[in-house]
């Protein structure tokens, strides 16, 4: 199936079938969705709510059977992507990590517990992690202190 972009001239595939993907808003919420990209209205897709002065930060496919969340503030937490609730049409979803007013959700994850991962820190520099680094708890807690010394302003994949 091909479809056009009319503004560029451009010509994509659209896949039949989509994989599962985690996305994240900044203020803690997200969910899991299979969003089928081969329906469009006149309005677009739309596949997540966002409350004023949030912003979606993450959308990426599943890879792993864990999430890993990271705040602005340096704290992280980990739990079992089961606990993540699976959206069939738009919504905001559960809450991923509770962040401080003043704070944001930076990233979320699906890992294994062997994944090696990056945290990004101010100035540019970076610093290896694993899973394993953040600890395991309960879906929609505040996390414990991951990044203790700098500021964290990123996750990601090695």
């Amino acid at each position: 199936m091909q479809t056009e972009l009319f503004d560029r001239g451009e010509v994509i595939e659209l896949a039949q079938e989509s994989r599962p993907m985690l996305v994240a808003s900044a203020r803690g919420y997200g969910f899991r969705s299979s969003p089928d990209l081969t329906i469009t209205t006149r309005t677009g897709r739309k596949f997540a709510k966002v409350a004023a002065g949030d912003e979606l930060v993450v959308c990426e496919e599943v890879e792993g059977r864990e999430v890993i969340c990271l705040a602005s503030g340096g704290k992280g937490l980990r739990f079992p992507l089961k606990d993540v609730a699976e959206l069939s049409g738009v919504g905001r979803g559960v809450i991923l990590m509770r962040v401080e007013p003043k704070e944001k959700l930076l990233g979320a994850l699906t890992v294994s517990v062997s994944s090696k991962l990056v945290l990004d820190m101010g100035g540019g520099k970076t610093r290896p992690s694993s899973a394993s680094d953040f600890p395991k708890i309960k879906r929609g807690g505040k996390g414990n202190k991951v990044v203790k010394r700098g500021t964290a302003a990123g996750l990601r994949r090695r």
